[in-house]
Protein backbone atom coordinates (compact mmCIF):
# COMPACT_ATOMS: atom_id res chain seq x y z
CA UNK A 1 0.00 0.00 0.00
CA UNK A 2 2.42 2.35 0.72
CA UNK A 3 4.08 2.21 -2.86
CA UNK A 4 0.51 2.56 -4.62
CA UNK A 5 0.36 5.59 -2.25
CA UNK A 6 3.72 7.19 -3.15
CA UNK A 7 3.75 5.70 -6.37
CA UNK A 8 -0.20 5.21 -7.67
CA UNK A 9 1.47 4.00 -11.21
CA UNK A 10 3.05 1.09 -9.39
CA UNK A 11 2.51 -2.21 -10.96
CA UNK A 12 5.53 -4.22 -10.78
CA UNK A 13 7.65 -5.05 -7.38
CA UNK A 14 10.55 -6.84 -6.96
CA UNK A 15 10.69 -8.64 -3.70
CA UNK A 16 13.99 -9.23 -2.09
CA UNK A 17 14.17 -12.00 0.68
CA UNK A 18 16.99 -13.47 2.10
CA UNK A 19 17.98 -17.15 1.70
CA UNK A 20 19.93 -17.16 4.88
CA UNK A 21 17.24 -16.68 6.71
CA UNK A 22 15.06 -19.61 4.86
CA UNK A 23 11.60 -19.51 6.90
CA UNK A 24 11.71 -15.66 7.14
CA UNK A 25 12.31 -15.68 3.13
CA UNK A 26 9.44 -17.53 3.16
CA UNK A 27 7.16 -16.00 4.92
CA UNK A 28 8.39 -12.73 3.54
CA UNK A 29 7.80 -13.68 0.11
CA UNK A 30 4.27 -15.74 0.25
CA UNK A 31 2.77 -12.23 2.30
CA UNK A 32 4.70 -9.92 -0.13
CA UNK A 33 2.72 -11.44 -2.96
CA UNK A 34 -0.56 -11.98 -1.16
CA UNK A 35 -0.42 -8.45 -0.35
CA UNK A 36 0.43 -7.35 -4.07
CA UNK A 37 -2.68 -9.14 -6.07
CA UNK A 38 -4.82 -7.68 -3.08
CA UNK A 39 -3.70 -4.52 -4.97
CA UNK A 40 -3.37 -5.72 -8.51
CA UNK A 41 0.41 -5.60 -8.10
CA UNK A 42 2.81 -7.89 -9.71
CA UNK A 43 5.51 -9.36 -7.43
CA UNK A 44 8.49 -10.71 -8.77
CA UNK A 45 10.41 -12.52 -5.67
CA UNK A 46 14.55 -12.99 -6.14
CA UNK A 47 16.20 -14.85 -3.07
CA UNK A 48 19.89 -14.00 -2.60
CA UNK A 49 22.14 -16.14 -0.55
CA UNK A 50 24.33 -12.95 0.30
CA UNK A 51 25.81 -9.67 -0.80
CA UNK A 52 27.59 -11.21 -3.61
CA UNK A 53 24.47 -12.08 -5.15
CA UNK A 54 22.61 -8.54 -4.39
CA UNK A 55 23.72 -6.87 -7.53
CA UNK A 56 22.05 -10.05 -9.96
CA UNK A 57 19.24 -9.67 -8.04
CA UNK A 58 19.28 -6.01 -9.06
CA UNK A 59 19.89 -6.73 -12.75
CA UNK A 60 17.33 -9.23 -12.63
CA UNK A 61 14.64 -6.15 -11.57
CA UNK A 62 15.57 -4.06 -14.27
CA UNK A 63 14.85 -6.67 -16.46
CA UNK A 64 11.60 -6.97 -15.32
CA UNK A 65 10.99 -3.73 -15.37
CA UNK A 66 10.37 -3.24 -12.01
CA UNK A 67 8.74 0.00 -10.52
CA UNK A 68 10.01 -0.54 -6.72
CA UNK A 69 11.63 -2.86 -4.99
CA UNK A 70 11.16 -4.15 -1.68
CA UNK A 71 13.06 -6.32 0.14
CA UNK A 72 13.53 -8.50 3.88
CA UNK A 73 15.29 -6.46 6.79
CA UNK A 74 17.59 -9.33 7.18
CA UNK A 75 19.35 -8.45 4.35
CA UNK A 76 22.43 -5.39 4.28
CA UNK A 77 20.27 -2.30 4.53
CA UNK A 78 22.79 -0.44 3.71
CA UNK A 79 24.70 -1.81 0.89
CA UNK A 80 20.89 -2.21 -0.54
CA UNK A 81 20.36 1.68 -0.15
Amino acid sequence: ELFKDMLPSTRNIAAIGNAADPSFAKVFLEHTQRAGGNLGVEIHPVTVRGVPELDAAFVKAVAQKVDAVVFQGSLPTKRLA
